[in-house]
């Protein structure tokens, strides 16, 4: 529990719109442990959509219960949405199968998060993660989006650094948001060479900011073309996919209220360090938690009976949220 004062959540939108380029999404069998401690048995869709824009292709990560923890297992208003998305909608790997076939254009309603995990090495990592809200097929004119609008507190500007020593000419902005539980979630953006005076100009570290960018999938490496002696030339992409989060706009910094019964937007220096110092222990415990996680797998027995039990007890952060109805 963080000491200082309780801060809710930083608001975080974000709309990717584009081509449904593959869907890898699987039904099965889980239970739920429901707020009042009970098992609650459900169905479970989970995998990855990937969506296809004039940014790249982004994976969209899937976790949908049937059933929520409230009220001993409501029906979750989600699922029949992630359902149908499943069973009907088409993929451009579905259209290629078939002729018949057109790829469904999708509007989706994505989550943005920080996903801390502990590497095959034993280093800690942290990336980005991008899971499924909510999607709806296109109607009427369609525009490519991968934009995000973000609430959070500027903690350093630094001129981005590659090679031996030499700018790019992009400004590197350590952006902390505040997630689920009050936890501290900070981002890495980039403002391009062509905005960074201006950027400069008006924003400071401790300020806080709602920003607007864009997601950017950057190949690192090259595409190289094979030789042949029969028949085509084949492409072999080299490297890998970077996302990065790129800024196109920007609010005035938030100001404290003039009126004491409107609640302040601002973050304070204070909260930052606090909430930090809590992510760095958190962050310190990851590879303790992995071993033992690790080890009690290892100790677990069989069930009795055929095969194994299929449990899936992963559970979602619950959050306000409103989601859409397909």
């Amino acid at each position: 529990m963080s000491e200082v004062k309780e801060i809710k959540q930083t608001k975080m939108m974000c709309r990717i719109s584009g081509v449904l380029s593959e869907k890898a999404l699987e039904l099965k069998s889980g239970e739920l442990k429901g707020d009042n401690g009970k098992t609650i048995p459900c169905e479970i869709i989970q995998g990855t959509i990937s969506v296809e824009t004039d940014n790249g292709v982004f994976p969209l990560r899937v976790y949908c219960a049937s059933k929520t923890k409230k009220d001993g297992g409501k029906e979750n208003v989600m699922f029949k949405g992630i359902k149908t998305i499943m069973d009907s909608y088409i993929s451009k790997v579905d259209a290629a199968k078939d002729d018949s076939l057109t790829a469904d254009k999708i509007n989706c309603n994505v989550k943005v998060s920080i996903n801390d995990y502990v590497a095959n090495d034993g280093s800690v990592k942290t990336s980005v993660q991008l899971s499924l809200n909510s999607a709806r097929r296109a109607t009427g004119d369609f525009e490519s989006v991968t934009d995000v609008d973000m609430d959070g507190y500027i903690r350093s500007i630094k001129p981005e650094i590659k090679g031996d020593d030499e700018e790019t000419g992009r400004l590197m902005v350590e952006f902390v948001t505040i997630g689920y539980g009050g936890k501290a979630e900070p981002y890495t953006l980039y403002v391009p060479e062509e905005l960074a005076d201006d950027f400069e100009d008006i924003y400071e570290p401790s300020q806080t900011v709602e920003m607007y960018c864009s997601l950017v999938m950057r190949h690192i490496g090259e595409k190289k073309t094979s030789t042949a002696k029969f028949g085509r030339k084949a492409n072999v992409s080299s490297g890998y996919d970077v996302m990065e989060m790129i800024v196109v706009g920007a609010e005035d910094p938030y100001e404290e209220p003039d009126d004491d019964e409107i609640e302040s937007k601002v973050i304070d220096k204070k909260t930052i360090k606090k909430l930090m110092e809590e992510r760095s222990l958190m962050l310190e415990e990851l590879p303790k938690q992995k071993k033992e996680k690790d080890k009690d797998k290892k100790s677990t027995k069989t069930d009795k009976g055929l095969g194994r039990k299929n449990k899936v007890v992963e559970e979602e952060d619950e959050t306000d949220d409103d989601y859409d109805i397909f």
